[in-house]
C-alpha cells in the first residue's frame, strides 16, 4: 500500500511530469504527510482507563498509509500489534530495527 501511495504521489515521465494524482485531481499533491519508512515515532496513549501515573505515548515503528483511512499505520514494539493513529509524533532519524547502525541513533529523546 505504501508503495503504490508514493507512486501515486510521484511525477512521471508518461504524464509530463505530472503525477497520477495530479492527472486525476487536477492539483499538486501536498508532501508534507510522507515520513521516512521504518522510522522510531510515539503514538499519543488516550483512553479512559488510563490514569495520570501511566505513559502518555507507546513506543511505535512508522509502516505506511492505511487505506481509506486518515492517519499511519504504525507497529507497537512493546505489545507486539498494528494500530492506525492520527496523533503521531515521528523521529525520523532513529530506526529501532536497523542493523549494524551505532547506538547513539537508536536513543530516546
Amino acid at each position: 500500500m505504501t508503495t503504490s501511495y508514493l507512486i501515486n504521489q510521484t511525477p512521471s515521465f508518461l504524464l509530463q511530469q505530472k503525477s497520477p494524482y495530479e492527472v486525476l485531481f487536477e492539483r499538486v499533491p501536498t508532501y508534507d504527510q510522507l515520513r521516512v519508512f521504518g522510522c522510531l515515532c510515539y503514538v499519543h496513549q488516550n483512553g479512559k482507563e488510563r490514569d495520570k501515573f501511566c505513559e502518555r505515548s507507546r513506543k511505535c515503528v512508522f509502516l505506511g498509509y492505511p487505506y481509506g483511512k486518515k492517519g499511519w499505520h504504525v507497529y507497537n514494539v512493546e505489545k507486539e500489534e498494528y494500530l492506525v493513529s492520527r496523533d503521531v509524533v515521528f523521529h525520523e532519524n532513529a530506526f529501532p530495527f536497523a542493523i549494524g547502525q551505532d547506538s547513539t541513533n537508536n536513543k530516546e529523546p
